[in-house]
């Protein structure tokens, strides 16, 4: 039996919080209807094998707690519609997709107010998706697949079969599912986020990214990203609250071009869970990376991390903590060798120390020599003699 859809949900990012459902392409969360659990994407890999009917489904968790998914982009879900008639979608999310791990789209079928099932069905065999775990209390899980009439129970020994394979769909809105931004350091009554995801937005935030990197100098050149900020673009968020409830986004159907000359890169996954994946985490370098924080003067720049700003996930096969880019987040790729801090500066800030720092002052040297009642003389006398300098400066200089 082959168990395509578990993968292709499973593989990335599948299912589909509590009044709307699916009216059209667009961004969602989708839920567990018996556990009401909501779907995370946290890797970008997955493996299908038709022979065994098996499906890695570790790339994608399950979690209670709807406050965590107002500001994770990994519970942020694009849905397509790309047959309508047979009912099939395609699901994106954090730079990947169902349909571009495996080839195949989701089946999903709605049984109305909001209550959809998710399956494949090759050969005559038909497969369904579930959360894992039947508990109600538990916070996080994952997904399954079950075969056509198979049945699933709870610890009470009741048939829940029906109830655990039913998803909902939400709309992300700006009211009870929206997508916020956490800030992660403060400066001068400002806050910010170093940010990436792969969705395009616009918010009440200024956007930034790098586009130079001065080593002499120990400068970070910023520019703002007007209008729309594109999607799968690292950027850095400028708020006036450290709140989220101030810092929502409004996510558009269509991104614009990337800014060509943006040095920053991005990051989307720091999965513990998924220790045979490299895709889900990027270990940091503090020899080629910088994080965004705050100077030893203060200022905002790109610094050498502490570990306090890096997720530290436990791998068995190093029985030790990798220190890893936080999901979701931009840094800055640079030369071995790079200052350990890197200073942000607006263009007109920069081009402004650069030209003071590219002067080269004249060497200052006496030009005439004049006695003290003022007779120009061809040397320096012994006693006090008065020197023009070549600045246009004097001064009295003793001889002796």
């Amino acid at each position: 039996m082959v168990k395509r859809l578990a993968i292709i949900l499973l593989t990335m990012a599948a299912a589909f919080p509590a009044a709307a459902q699916f009216s059209g392409d667009g961004y969602y969360r989708v839920y567990n209807r018996y556990t009401t659990r909501y779907i995370y994407v946290y890797d970008a890999t997955g493996s299908i094998n038709v022979t065994k009917g098996t499906a890695d489904m570790g790339a994608i968790q399950t979690r209670l707690n709807i406050e965590t998914a107002y500001t994770d982009p990994a519970s942020v879900i694009y849905i397509k519609c790309v047959d309508a008639k047979n009912e099939k979608y395609d699901l994106k999310a954090q730079g990947t997709g169902v349909h571009d791990i495996i080839g195949y789209y989701v089946h999903a079928h709605n049984w109305a107010t909001n209550s959809y099932t998710v399956s494949a069905t090759e050969k005559g065999f038909t497969v369904y998706l579930y959360d894992a775990s039947p508990s109600l209390r538990r916070e996080k899980s994952f997904l399954k697949t079950v075969d056509e009439g198979q049945k699933i129970r709870n610890d009470d020994g009741d048939d829940i079969t029906s109830k655990i394979q039913r998803w909902s769909i939400v709309p992300i809105n700006q009211t009870d599912n929206y997508i916020a931004v956490k800030p992660s350091l403060s400066c001068n009554g400002k806050y910010y986020a170093a940010y990436y995801a792969d969705y395009p937005f616009t918010s009440g935030m200024k956007a930034y990214y790098i586009s130079k990197v001065d080593t002499q100098l120990g400068v970070a050149v910023m520019k703002e990203i007007t209008g729309t900020v594109p999607a799968a673009t690292p950027i850095i968020l400028e708020a006036t609250s450290a709140d989220p409830l101030n810092n929502k986004l409004t996510l558009k159907p269509a991104s614009p071009s990337k800014p060509a000359d943006n040095v920053l890169s991005g990051n989307y996954f720091a999965f513990e869970d998924r220790q045979e994946s490299k895709v889900a985490r990027t270990v940091y370098n503090k020899s080629t990376m910088r994080m965004l924080g705050l100077t030893a003067v203060g200022k905002l720049g790109f610094v050498t991390a502490t570990n306090d700003m890096l997720t530290p996930l436990y791998l068995e096969s190093i029985e030790d903590d990798q220190y890893c880019i936080p999901a979701n987040t931009s840094y800055l790729k640079v030369a071995a060798g790079t200052p350990a801090e890197l200073t942000i500066m607006t263009e007109a800030e920069y081009g402004a120390l650069a030209g003071i720092e590219g002067v080269q002052a004249d060497e200052v040297v006496a030009d005439s020599y004049y006695s003290i009642s003022g007779v120009k003389l061809s040397a320096p006398l012994k006693g006090v003699n008065i020197v023009k300098y070549s600045d246009g400066t004097t001064r009295k200089v003793i001889i002796k």
